[in-house]
C-alpha cells in the first residue's frame, strides 16, 4: 500500500479537504497520513502524526514511519513561521517524494514570467522593494500602488496606497475587515520603513479592477496534474469583493460566482477578447514554472479583468484553496478530494 503523508501547519484549516482525501484512499490502495513538520524525527525517521481511522470517521494519533509520498499544505503567515519550519521541509523533500516541489516567493516567480516573451505582457508593473523611500518615489511618479508580501497568500498583508492632495490614503485588509488611514509623506515613509523591517515586500501599479457594482473582482482558475500526469482545469469561477474594498480574496470577505454566468453578461466581442488571452495564460503558464522551479502538482491562476477586457496575471500560487471547485462545480467536488490521489499513484507507477 502507497502512503500519503498531508504536511499541515494548521490541521483544522482545511479539515474537511484532508478528510475526504482520506475517506478515499483506500479504493486506491493509498494510506493517508496528517502531520506537523516539527513532528518528523530526522533520526529515526518517523512521524508522529495522525491517520484516518474509517470506522470511527476520527483521526487517530500515532508513530509511524514517513510516508513514501507527501502533500504540502503548509502556509507560512509571517517570516517566524518561515523561519521555524521552512527548513525542515527543506529537509523532508530529501527523504520523500512531494507531489509538488512548491513555487518560492512572488518576485522570484515574477522574474521568471517576465522572461517569458509570450506572458511577460500580461504581468502589472512590479518591483522588489529594497527601502521606504523607494516606495514613496514610485507613489509621487504612480499616485497609485499596491504594496504585497512577496511571500503573502490569502489576500494577506496587501496595502493599497492613493495620493489625496499632500496626503496619502493607506487601506489594509485584515481578517475581512478594511481598514483606512492617512498619512502624511513624512509618516508614511516611517510606516512603510518598519513594515519592510518585519517583511520583503514588492511594489506593483494600480489596475482598476472593478465590475460593474463597482466592487472590485478577479478570475481564479484551478489547473492540477490528471491521472496521466498531464495539466487539466479543473474550475474556474470569479472572485468578488465588497463595496470600498479593493481585495477579492474569499478569507477577506469575497464571494465566488461561477465564471459563466459572469461571461454570459459580457459583450460577445469581450467574451471572446477575454476567453482567447485566458486560454493562452493558462495553457503556458503551468509548463513556464515548471521548467524554472520543478514539479508542480497545482496551481491557482488569478486572473485580473479590465473594463476594456484586458487580462492581468495577478499570481500563481501553487498551495490554492478549492473552494472554486466546491462553490462553483458542486457535481464535480469529488474530483478535488480524489486527483491528489490520482496524482500520487502516478508517480508511484514511476
Amino acid at each position: 500500500m502507497v502512503s500519503l503523508g498531508i504536511i499541515t501547519l494548521h490541521p483544522q484549516l482545511e479539515s474537511t479537504y484532508f478528510k475526504e482525501m482520506a475517506k478515499r484512499a483506500p479504493e486506491y490502495r493509498i494510506q493517508v497520513f496528517r502531520f506537523h513538520p516539527k513532528d518528523w524525527d530526522p533520526h529515526t525517521n518517523t512521524v508522529t502524526g495522525a491517520y484516518y481511522d474509517e470506522r470511527h470517521d476520527t483521526w487517530e494519533f500515532d508513530v509511524f514511519p514517513l510516508p513514501e509520498f507527501i502533500y504540502d499544505r503548509c502556509f507560512y503567515s509571517n517570516n517566524r513561521s518561515i523561519e521555524r519550519y521552512y527548513s525542515i521541509v527543506k529537509q523532508l523533500k530529501e527523504k520523500a517524494t512531494f507531489l509538488s516541489t512548491g513555487l518560492p516567493n512572488k518576485w522570484q516567480v515574477h522574474l521568471a514570467l517576465q522572461n517569458d516573451p509570450f506572458l511577460s505582457q500580461y504581468l502589472p508593473d512590479t518591483a522588489l522593494l529594497s527601502s521606504s523611500e523607494e516606495a514613496i518615489e514610485k507613489l509621487l511618479h504612480e499616485r497609485q500602488l499596491v504594496l504585497k508580501p512577496d511571500r503573502g497568500a490569502q489576500g494577506k498583508g496587501i496595502i493599497f496606497l492613493k495620493m489625496t492632495g499632500s496626503k496619502v490614503e493607506v487601506q489594509t485588509h485584515i481578517g475581512g475587515s478594511t481598514k483606512t488611514a492617512s498619512y502624511s509623506i513624512d509618516r508614511l515613509n516611517q510606516w512603510v520603513h518598519r513594515i519592510l523591517e518585519q517583511n520583503q515586500y514588492i511594489a506593483q501599479s494600480f489596475l482598476e479592477l472593478k465590475n460593474e457594482e463597482n466592487k472590485p473582482f478577479d478570475a481564479r482558475v484551478l489547473v492540477q496534474k490528471n491521472r496521466k500526469g498531464m495539466w487539466q482545469e479543473y474550475g474556474r469561477g470569479i472572485r468578488t469583493g465588497r463595496i470600498g474594498s479593493l481585495v477579492s480574496n474569499i478569507h477577506n470577505g469575497g464571494k465566488i460566482v461561477p465564471f459563466a454566468s459572469w461571461q454570459s453578461k459580457q459583450e460577445p466581442f469581450i467574451q471572446k477578447k477575454i476567453e482567447k488571452q485566458m486560454e493562452e495564460m493558462i495553457q503556458k503558464l503551468p509548463y513556464v514554472l515548471e521548467r524554472h522551479f520543478g514539479r508542480l502538482y497545482e496551481i491557482g491562476i488569478d486572473i485580473g479583468i479590465d473594463q476594456n477586457g484586458k487580462c492581468w496575471l495577478l499570481e500563481a500560487n501553487s498551495k490554492p484553496g478549492h473552494q472554486i471547485i466546491v462553490k462553483t462545480e458542486r457535481e464535480a467536488v469529488y474530483k478535488v478530494y480524489e486527483n491528489p490521489l490520482h496524482f500520487c499513484l502516478f508517480l508511484a507507477s514511476k
